[in-house]
Protein backbone atom coordinates (compact mmCIF):
# COMPACT_ATOMS: atom_id res chain seq x y z
CA UNK A 1 0.00 0.00 0.00
CA UNK A 2 2.73 2.46 0.90
CA UNK A 3 4.22 2.13 -2.74
CA UNK A 4 0.73 2.46 -4.15
CA UNK A 5 0.01 5.73 -1.75
CA UNK A 6 3.29 6.84 -2.78
CA UNK A 7 2.69 6.73 -6.89
CA UNK A 8 -0.74 8.42 -6.32
CA UNK A 9 0.68 11.48 -4.57
CA UNK A 10 3.15 12.02 -6.85
CA UNK A 11 0.66 11.21 -9.90
CA UNK A 12 -1.50 13.76 -7.71
CA UNK A 13 -4.71 11.49 -7.52
CA UNK A 14 -6.99 10.52 -4.86
CA UNK A 15 -5.56 8.75 -2.06
CA UNK A 16 -8.56 8.20 0.10
CA UNK A 17 -9.36 4.71 -0.63
CA UNK A 18 -5.51 3.36 -0.26
CA UNK A 19 -5.38 5.81 3.19
CA UNK A 20 -8.70 3.73 4.57
CA UNK A 21 -7.44 0.23 3.64
CA UNK A 22 -3.98 1.53 5.58
CA UNK A 23 -5.53 2.35 8.53
CA UNK A 24 -8.91 -0.34 8.50
CA UNK A 25 -7.37 -3.44 5.75
CA UNK A 26 -10.28 -5.50 4.61
CA UNK A 27 -8.18 -6.92 1.72
CA UNK A 28 -5.97 -10.09 1.92
CA UNK A 29 -2.52 -8.76 1.55
CA UNK A 30 0.27 -10.54 1.61
CA UNK A 31 3.02 -8.37 3.22
CA UNK A 32 2.70 -5.41 5.86
CA UNK A 33 4.60 -2.09 4.90
CA UNK A 34 4.48 0.82 7.71
CA UNK A 35 5.07 4.48 7.56
CA UNK A 36 7.47 5.85 10.28
CA UNK A 37 10.60 7.10 11.10
CA UNK A 38 12.46 4.53 11.86
CA UNK A 39 12.53 0.48 11.66
CA UNK A 40 13.59 -2.45 14.06
CA UNK A 41 15.34 -5.26 12.14
CA UNK A 42 14.33 -8.64 13.71
CA UNK A 43 16.31 -10.88 12.18
CA UNK A 44 19.39 -11.01 9.38
CA UNK A 45 18.94 -13.56 6.49
CA UNK A 46 21.52 -14.60 3.67
CA UNK A 47 20.52 -13.59 0.06
CA UNK A 48 17.18 -15.32 -0.96
CA UNK A 49 18.42 -17.99 -3.71
CA UNK A 50 16.32 -17.58 -7.64
CA UNK A 51 13.58 -19.46 -6.46
CA UNK A 52 12.65 -17.66 -3.39
CA UNK A 53 12.95 -14.28 -5.36
CA UNK A 54 10.17 -15.82 -8.10
CA UNK A 55 8.20 -16.31 -4.96
CA UNK A 56 8.96 -13.40 -3.49
CA UNK A 57 8.00 -11.58 -6.73
CA UNK A 58 5.15 -13.42 -7.72
CA UNK A 59 3.38 -12.26 -3.98
CA UNK A 60 4.60 -8.73 -3.76
CA UNK A 61 2.92 -8.34 -7.77
CA UNK A 62 -0.17 -9.77 -5.97
CA UNK A 63 0.00 -6.78 -3.49
CA UNK A 64 0.39 -4.30 -6.09
CA UNK A 65 -2.77 -5.80 -8.24
CA UNK A 66 -4.59 -5.14 -4.99
CA UNK A 67 -3.38 -1.59 -4.33
CA UNK A 68 -3.93 -0.85 -7.58
CA UNK A 69 -7.47 -1.86 -7.28
CA UNK A 70 -8.40 0.42 -4.71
Amino acid sequence: MVRELDARLEARKPIQAVVGEYWDPHRDWVFWEYFGPTFTVVEEMPPAGVIDTYGFNLKYDKDIDLGRSL
